[in-house]
């Protein structure tokens, strides 16, 4: 359940953020980590208070990590844990919307939104378990939590920083979207739709077949020139547990599972088993909005510009509610220059990557 106040950032939930960030600093003194990570062609500074939470926020991220001091950042990002460091998060001045936890699934939890031009504040969990905030003048940002294991079970060990990066994003050229992307250095395909739809066995046949990786859960799209283009922003994946005799190959990357919406996930750490290099972007030659047919063989056939549009659009502004109006035109812009299909997925899984280069012209030669 999400909720979210007002449309701009209150007062009170701006001087939450610089309150929180005051917090970190006493929590971080003499026990700071920091990262440093190449993301979009921009820098980004992550600081830890300890180690508590460097394996579970920094793993989806490690392909783009830079030496110490490797590059001048745009964003920087303040996280730490209750538990290891005595200092709990300041949530003084926010609503608490939504209602108590029901259920035994913390990925359900109610979730408190306020946001704005000015950034955002978020609370997961009634009470809460986590928090995070980002002030857009000063382009910095907080992640706060009970104990790491929230985190995991949260889903923020596949996609750390998510919202934070959406709200950085909202001003620029690039869009987070939820949706899957493979290609190779002159085209690939965006596969967006609902989840169980097949976008990431379709993604991870390709990946198999020696295809570049652009994201199975938010890749970052955006057009320049008329033309597509998407970006890997996470070495993550996720694939459903009744799937994973087809992708044996693939489980000594597996880091955990998730339930979500009665489904359950494997989580999975490609940056074990792929090369850095496999992890790039690439133009976007089609968009592809798959559904399982349950027939023997996959076939294509042409989907509509508001197809497409509904596809991407749907979960990535459910999910990601800031900027609203900003990302419905870039994710319209891609929807309105690019091609899309109907990807009709038969049981030749493996043959999938064969079928988008004939058929398509994308992926490696």
């Amino acid at each position: 359940m999400a909720t979210h106040a007002g449309d701009s950032l209150s007062s009170g939930a701006a001087d939450a953020v610089a309150r929180n960030l005051t917090l970190f600093e006493e929590a971080a003194a003499g026990r700071e980590r920091s990262f440093d990570f190449e993301m979009l062609g921009s820098g980004v500074r992550l600081r830890l208070a300890g180690d508590a939470l460097a394996e579970v926020v920094t793993d989806a991220l490690r392909h783009r990590e830079l030496p110490p001091g490797g590059a001048e950042h745009e964003v920087e990002i303040c996280a730490w844990d209750a538990r290891s460091t005595g200092m709990d998060a300041d949530l003084r001045g926010i609503p608490a919307l939504g209602e108590q936890r029901r259920t035994g699934n913390i990925a359900n939890d109610p979730r408190t939104l306020v946001h704005g031009e000015g950034g955002f504040m978020g609370l997961q969990g009634r009470p809460a378990w986590a928090a995070q905030g980002y002030d857009a003048a000063r382009r910095t940002a907080f992640l706060w939590c009970t104990e790491p294991g929230v985190l995991d079970a949260w889903g923020e060990h596949t996609k750390p920083f998510l919202e934070i990066f959406h709200a950085w994003l909202i001003d620029s050229p690039w869009q987070p979207v939820h949706g899957g992307a493979v290609g190779g250095p002159d085209g690939g395909v965006l596969l967006a739709g609902r989840g169980g739809s097949g976008k990431s066995t379709t993604v991870l046949s390709c990946v198999r077949a020696g295809w570049l990786y652009a994201g199975d859960d938010y890749p970052a799209i955006r057009t320049t020139g008329g033309q597509a283009e998407v970006e890997n922003l996470y070495c993550s994946a996720r694939l459903r547990v009744d799937m994973a005799e087809r992708f044996a190959d693939l489980g000594s990357a597996e880091v955990g599972r998730i339930m979500l919406n009665g489904i359950e996930k494997r989580d999975i750490m490609l940056g074990e088993v792929l090369t850095r290099g496999r992890f790039s972007g690439f133009p976007v030659n089609a968009i592809l909005l798959p559904t399982v047919t349950g027939g023997s063989r996959s076939t294509l056939r042409p989907a509509s510009r508001g197809e497409a549009t509904v596809a991407i659009a749907g979960i990535t502004m459910h999910l990601l509610r800031i900027g609203a109006r900003k990302a419905f035109e870039k994710i319209a812009g891609i929807a309105a220059s690019t091609p899309a299909y109907w990807l009709e997925l038969g049981d030749d899984i493996d043959e999938l990557p064969a079928l988008l280069h004939a058929e398509l012209g994308v992926g490696p030669e």
